[in-house]
C-alpha cells in the first residue's frame, strides 16, 4: 500500500475505515523507523494463501517474527512450512485453522511465537537461500 501508486487513495480509504492505524500505530514519525517484526508482532496470525507454494517474503518475516501463518494445503513442493496448512478453499477449514491457533496464542502466545520462529529459522534460512542460488548461477555459467 505504502509503495504502490497504483490505487494509492482507494487503499488508503480502507484503511482509513478500517482504522488499521489504530491498530498500527502511526507512521511516518520523526525519528521513528518502522520495521516488519513490528507489524508481525501486533498480529496474532497470518493467513498467507497460495496455489503453488510459492513462499511469500511477508509469510517468511512473519513467521521469523513469531506470527503464525495458515497456507493452504497445495503446497506439492512442500516449500512453505507454515504454522498449519487449510484446506485449499475450503472456508471452512480455513475459519477451524484460524480459530485453533487463535486459541493457542490466548492460551499461550510466547509458546506459538517460539515454534514459528523455529520453523522459521529451519526452513528459511537465508544464508542456505544464498547458497543455493549461487549453485543455480553456478550451473547456469557452467552450461555455457
Amino acid at each position: 500500500v505504502w509503495g504502490c501508486n497504483q490505487k494509492r487513495d482507494f487503499w488508503q480509504h480502507i484503511i482509513d475505515a478500517l482504522r488499521f492505524n489504530e491498530f498500527l500505530g502511526k507512521r511516518g514519525l520523526r525519528g521513528i523507523i518502522d520495521y516488519p517484526e513490528q507489524y508481525y508482532s501486533r498480529g496474532d496470525l497470518l493467513v498467507s494463501p497460495g496455489l503453488y507454494g510459492d513462499v511469500s517474503r511477508v509469510q517468511q518475516e512473519a513467521m521469523a517474527c513469531g506470527c503464525p501463518t495458515i497456507c493452504w494445503d497445495t503446497d506439492a513442493y512442500e516449500d512453505t512450512h507454515p504454522y498449519k496448512y487449510a484446506k485449499a478453499f475450503d472456508l471452512n477449514d480455513l475459519a477451524q485453522k484460524i480459530m485453533e491457533i487463535y486459541e493457542g496464542v490466548l492460551d499461550d502466545r510466547e509458546r506459538v511465537a517460539k515454534q514459528c520462529r523455529n520453523l522459521a529459522e529451519r526452513y528459511f534460512d537465508i544464508d542456505f537461500e544464498a547458497q543455493q542460488i549461487v549453485e543455480i548461477l553456478r550451473d547456469v555459467v557452467a552450461a555455457q
